[in-house]
C-alpha cells in the first residue's frame, strides 16, 4: 500500500495471496478512510505481477468492498486497476461492474498506462519509484519479472525462442541471464506459469482437463506429470482443493 499524496494512494501486488492474505490487505486499505485522506482520492490498484488469483482471494476482497460500498462511494473519485493477465485477472476486473458501477473506474493494461492515467507523464516517475519500493520487498531479478510477465500474458504456452525475441535477447543470452538471477531456467520459469495459469481455469471453470491442458500448452498426460511433480496429487484432486480454498 501507499499515499503519493492526500489525494492520491493504492497498492501494488505480487506473487499468489491466499483468502488470508487477501483480507488483511484489504484491512490496510481501510486507510482510506482516515480523515487525513481527501476527501476525495484516485487510487491505483496494480495486480500486474500477481502470478495466480485465487477465487478465495477475489471473494476476500468483494466482500470487503460490498460491505464497505457506501463509505467508498463517498472517498473514491476515480479507481485504476491494472488485472494480472488471465482468469483471476477477468475475475477482478468483474468486480465494480458486479456491485452496479458505483464510482468512476477503469481498467488498463499496464502500470505504465495506469500511472499515466491519474498523473500524466508525471506519473512515469511515481510507477518507478513504487517498483523501486516493491522490488525490494520482492527481490525479484527485473529480467524475471519480465520474463514471469511474458509468460502469465500467454498462460505459459511460449517457446523460449518467442519468449526471448518479445524480451530483444537471444535464447543463450536469456538462459544466461536466469540463471546469473538465480532463475534455475526457462523451462522452470515455463512451468511456473503453466502451473498458476492451470490453478486459475480449475478452479474457476468447469472446463475438462483436456481443454485446461490445452490451454497451458500441454497434453493431459504432460498436464498430470506437470501437477504430480509441483503440486504432488493428480490434477482431479488438485481441482478439488482449490475449490475448497
Amino acid at each position: 500500500m501507499w499515499c503519493a499524496s492526500p489525494t492520491l494512494g493504492g497498492s501494488t501486488g505480487w506473487g499468489s495471496p491466499s483468502g488470508t492474505q487477501a483480507e488483511r490487505v484489504m484491512n490496510v486499505v481501510a486507510a482510506l478512510f482516515d480523515p487525513s485522506i481527501g476527501p476525495q482520492v484516485d487510487i491505483v490498484l496494480d495486480g500486474y505481477r500477481l502470478e495466480q488469483v485465487s477465487p478465495a482471494a477475489v471473494m476476500a476482497i468483494f466482500d470487503w468492498t460490498r460491505r464497505n460500498l457506501d463509505a467508498l462511494k463517498q472517498r473514491i473519485r476515480r479507481q485504476v486497476g491494472v488485472p494480472p493477465p488471465g482468469v483471476g485477472g477477468l475475475l477482478l476486473s468483474g468486480m465494480l461492474p458486479m456491485l452496479g458501477n458505483p464510482y468512476g473506474f477503469q481498467v488498463v493494461p499496464t502500470p505504465e498506462a495506469a500511472y499515466r492515467a491519474v498523473l500524466g507523464d508525471d506519473g512515469d516517475a511515481l510507477r518507478e519509484e513504487i517498483a523501486a519500493h516493491v522490488n525490494s520487498a520482492d527481490r525479484t531479478p527485473p529480467i524475471v519479472v519480465e520474463l514471469r510477465a511474458l509468460l502469465r500474458a500467454h498462460q505459459g504456452n511460449l517457446a523460449l525462442e518467442a519468449a526471448a525475441r518479445q524480451l530483444g535477447r537471444s535464447p543463450r543470452s536469456l538462459q544466461r541471464e536466469l540463471e546469473t538471477a538465480g532463475a534455475r531456467s526457462f523451462r522452470d520459469e515455463q512451468a511456473r506459469a503453466r502451473t498458476a495459469a492451470a490453478a486459475e481455469l480449475l478452479a474457476a471453470s468447469d472446463d475438462k482437463i483436456a481443454v485446461v491442458a490445452a490451454r497451458v500448452g500441454m497434453s493431459v498426460t504432460g498436464l498430470n506429470r506437470l501437477v504430480r511433480e509441483r503440486i504432488g496429487t493428480t490434477v482431479d484432486a488438485w481441482r478439488r482443493k482449490l475449490r475448497d480454498r
